[in-house]
């Protein structure tokens, strides 16, 4: 999926567990892609070194383990592979918000989500404030997801959810 849509731009990848991150880094290397793998075991100097081989963009594809979600910034990521699935809001949108950093040269952001947390959270374009994001629009400041009411069973739920997490209805796309 990543050659096909990513076309080696820089990219960040987002695993489950250390075990995870090297083999999807084994995955990598062995298709010929420059990669990194970081885990909470990378010494600091060594995670220092690796961001700026891939700001640099010695490194395609930087691989972590919840090392790159939060407090850190590298305006060049392009492309997103999201491969840890997760129930928690703010590591979704964390990890989806380290795309959206403006960049020369920069107008756009591909996330793919091989983990479906886009469906059972949101979209993140859908939480987060229209000022924030690459190409914003003069809008009003949204903090929340959209949210629209399930004809099924009347639970109230973000608009890009696809099956009601009450019911288990199936929903109508809507944007």
């Amino acid at each position: 999926v990543w050659q096909e849509y990513a076309n080696n731009r820089p990219t960040l990848v987002f695993c489950v567990d250390k075990a995870h991150a090297e083999a999807v880094g084994a995955q990598f290397t062995g298709a010929g892609i420059t990669s990194a793998v970081m885990t909470e075991e990378t010494p600091a100097d060594e995670r220092d070194e690796i961001i700026d081989q891939f700001t640099q963009g010695e490194i395609t594809a930087l691989i972590s383990v919840m090392v790159l979600a939060v407090g850190f910034d590298a305006p060049n990521a392009e492309v997103g592979l999201m491969l840890r699935p997760t129930k928690s809001m703010a590591v979704w949108i964390q990890q989806s918000g380290r795309l959206l950093r403006k960049a020369e040269g920069k107008d756009k952001a591909l996330l793919l989500d091989l983990a479906g947390n886009a469906l059972t959270l949101c979209h993140p374009m859908d939480y987060l404030p229209p000022k924030r994001l690459l190409n914003h629009r003069e809008a009003d400041e949204q903090t929340t997801a959209p949210q629209r009411t399930c004809p099924e069973c009347d639970a109230v739920i973000a608009i890009s959810v696809r099956d009601c997490p009450e019911c288990g209805a199936t929903l109508a796309a809507e944007r």
